[in-house]
């Protein structure tokens, strides 16, 4: 019996994790009968009982039991939770239905059962998580493996968008491809309005998608591995350490254990404060909330969606103070990258102890993130109240214009909310913002673009060729020659790439050209604004639009360095001869 079970629990836990979440895609994403659901109940009991039975199985059967509960103490708790939710199920039912009561929950088996779900579901994402060294036993590399799991992210989410229960009305394949890959590309593009089509288990697929787009796959992937499921070996530390760009290794845990924070605590002020905004508007309490947390998640993530069909275009929303700046705040921060936060975290800490003169402040990436960050929100805000003035801006009051310059040069760069009709902005407004938008965020950010550090390279570089100088330093600091080939690589193959897809819509859409190239620039930069002809595009023009959000997401390099072997640099040179360029 025990060399039967430790030779199999690995396959009985997977056929129980595929028939776990066949019921519960059943139950949940299609309309079905009492009877079925009945049916579909009893069999997630008859799950639960298994999953109790194979968890004491594992602890009995384990070679080193101490050992297996130090590494498995998550799966311990859950099946502890598990027992004592039973045993007050059946003993204490008036306990029981007090805990049902907060969630307004009449029917006590049904909330068993939710809750039996939601235990198992967190279970299969513990275990799932586990098989990271999968992939790193086959040594992928690591771009593909970005590329690839954003890419089996954007099937999932359309997958389940296309559930009967997500939308209010029928939605194709495309178009559930097009709002899965904009929403986990965390850029704000629809084609169908969020608001009014999807359901609220279509908006919280949506919401969970923009989540996992903006921090990635391989991000939470490796955190709940490294917390929950007995941690990662080498091979996996070397695998993820690319992706978080942390070369110490040992820094790996640290590192995730701050992105994670940093996002949960942001997004939770920020859903706070999102909500205090909402005091005076007629709404139910539920409903406050889920905007507020919807809204906080979008900003962070600089996804840009919204739950409100005319954005943050509503009446109560426009020229609101506090949801306006907190939902600015957001996107600022989820822009700035993971790295700047954390250099900026560091630098309240030396300042509240005291002791700036003995750690080194701002690293020269933090400088110029902020730096840039600065001077774009600045530039733009004045050249749009300069170009809007006697336009969009001219019935707004003094502090209301300086408001929405403000934030929707913030929001231009990365996020996509608006509180300007895009589609009524003139054109010389449209081009700056085409400017912000290809720019884009800052590295290890929520955002796309060529990144603020890029436009600083490549504007020092400019800067250093004209006073006749040929090399970049900045800050008492040498810029490596091999960042600057790459940020010139970058904005070539992004040129090419915007090129060509400004190449086909031409042909196969009827747009002025200027709504083409915002739509395109907005798309790359993982925006979302839109001067009005994504709900018009054709079914070609989508899937353009959709590849270059892809791409705009991660990154052009990263699609770039996929395509690369490894090779061994030669130990010679050629002789030099220079090729005119005049």
């Amino acid at each position: 019996m025990k060399t039967l079970f430790i030779e199999h629990h690995g396959k009985f836990l997977s056929i129980l994790a595929v028939v776990a979440f066949v019921i519960t895609l059943i139950q949940y994403g299609f309309y079905v009968g009492n009877e079925v659901i009945q049916i579909l109940q009893k069999f997630i009991v008859a799950i639960f009982i298994l999953f109790i039975l194979y968890q004491f199985g594992r602890i009995k059967y384990a070679e080193n039991r101490v050992e297996y509960i130090k590494s498995r103490w998550i799966d311990l708790l859950l099946l502890i939770l598990i027992l004592i939710h039973t045993f007050l199920f059946i003993f204490f039912p008036t306990i029981y239905s007090g805990f049902a009561g907060v969630f307004q929950i009449l029917d006590l088996n049904f909330f068993y059962i939710v809750v039996i779900q939601i235990y198992i579901l967190i279970s299969l994402i513990i275990k799932a998580s586990r098989e990271i060294h999968i992939i790193a036993e086959y040594r992928i590399q690591p771009a593909k493996v970005f590329l690839l799991s954003f890419l089996f992210m954007i099937l999932v989410g359309t997958g389940f968008l296309m559930l009967p229960k997500s939308s209010f009305h029928r939605i194709s394949f495309l178009d559930a491809l097009f709002t899965s890959t904009s929403a986990v590309c965390v850029t704000g593009l629809i084609v169908v309005d969020t608001a009014t089509h999807f359901t609220r288990l279509g908006q919280l697929i949506i919401l969970g998608l923009i989540q996992i787009g903006g921090l990635g796959v391989m991000t939470i992937t490796t955190f709940i591995a490294i917390f929950f499921a007995g941690g990662l070996g080498i091979k996996e530390r070397v695998l993820i350490s690319d992706f978080i760009e942390e070369e110490k290794l040992g820094k790996i845990k640290s590192t995730l254990t701050q992105i994670i924070l940093f996002t949960l605590i942001i997004e939770t002020i920020g859903a706070i404060l999102f909500y205090h905004g909402l005091k005076n508007v007629n709404m139910p309490f539920g409903e406050k909330v889920f905007h507020s947390v919807f809204h906080s998640i979008s900003a962070f993530c600089n996804a840009g969606f919204s739950t409100f069909s005319n954005n943050l275009m509503e009446d109560y929303l426009r020229n609101n103070f506090i949801t306006v700046s907190t939902v600015g705040t957001l996107i600022i921060l989820g822009g700035l990258g993971f790295g700047t936060l954390s250099n900026l975290f560091q630098l309240s800490r030396i300042v509240f102890k005291k002791r700036i003169q003995r750690v080194p402040i701002l690293s020269t990436q933090s400088k110029i993130v902020l730096i840039t960050t600065f001077i774009l929100i600045i530039l733009g805000a004045i050249l749009t109240y300069a170009f809007e003035r006697n336009n969009t801006l001219k019935n707004l009051s003094v502090e209301e214009i300086i408001l929405t310059s403000i934030f929707q040069s913030i929001t231009t760069r990365t996020a996509g909310f608006n509180t300007l009709p895009i589609s009524e902005i003139m054109i010389a407004t449209s081009l700056v913002y085409i400017f912000l938008m290809f720019i884009g965020a800052s590295p290890g950010g929520t955002g796309g673009g060529i990144k603020t550090t890029t436009a600083f390279i490549s504007g020092l570089a400019i800067i250093e060729f004209l006073k006749g100088r040929n090399k970049l330093e900045i800050f008492k600091r040498k810029i490596p020659i091999e960042i600057i080939h790459r940020v010139y690589v970058k904005i070539a193959f992004s040129f090419l790439l915007l090129f060509l897809a400004l190449l086909i819509l031409t042909i196969t859409e009827n747009f002025p050209f200027i709504d083409l190239l915002f739509e395109v620039i907005s798309a790359f930069g993982t925006v979302g604004l839109s001067r009005g002809i994504t709900f018009e595009l054709s079914d070609f023009g989508k899937i353009v639009i959709a590849t270059i959000m892809y791409i705009g997401r991660v990154g052009p390099i990263t699609l770039l360095t996929s395509f690369t072997k490894e090779t061994v640099q030669p130990k010679y040179e050629y002789p030099t001869e220079y090729v005119s360029t005049v």
